[in-house]
């Protein structure tokens, strides 16, 4: 079975400034779905972190250098999951523009949901391109 996208849902927390990002989950999210939740942020104090709710997994969290945060995480959706109508993401800086999203995907490897990740974070600079390093896939048949 090929890996295919099934939806996603999203919230944008901006111009109002806060310390979390509120998703509601995607409305047809079902038992065994993958489900992956990105979430970046501007914030005017110091560095900072998010965390997701219990039960995921990150994938990755990097910084800009100035002021950009991106986190993702990944998580196998449960009856629990289905049942739920918001997740909540969190960012340790009360001055942050938030945004966040989480797609649903199906026909992934259930062993290994994701098998590499990389980002590209333009450092220092501000620009129209997004570069990232090479990739390479761990198996075959797998989505990019």
């Amino acid at each position: 079975m090929a890996v295919a996208f099934v939806e996603y849902s999203y919230k944008i927390n901006y111009p109002t400034l806060a310390t979390s990002s509120v998703i509601s989950k995607p409305t047809n999210l079902a038992v065994g779905q993958l489900m992956i939740a990105h979430v970046s942020s501007v914030y005017t104090g110091n560095q900072h972190n998010h965390t997701a709710p219990a039960g995921w997994t990150s994938i990755q969290q990097a910084s800009s250098g100035w002021q950009l945060q991106t986190s993702s995480w990944w998580k196998i959706a449960t009856t629990s999951d289905v049942s739920a109508s918001t997740f909540s993401f969190h960012v340790y800086d009360t001055n942050s523009a938030i945004t966040g999203t989480i797609s649903t995907w199906t026909g992934f490897d259930t062993g290994s949901p994701i098998g590499d990740s990389n980002n590209g974070v333009n450092a220092e600079t501000i620009s129209t391109v997004c570069h990232s390093d090479s990739i390479t896939p761990p198996v075959a048949n797998c989505m990019i």
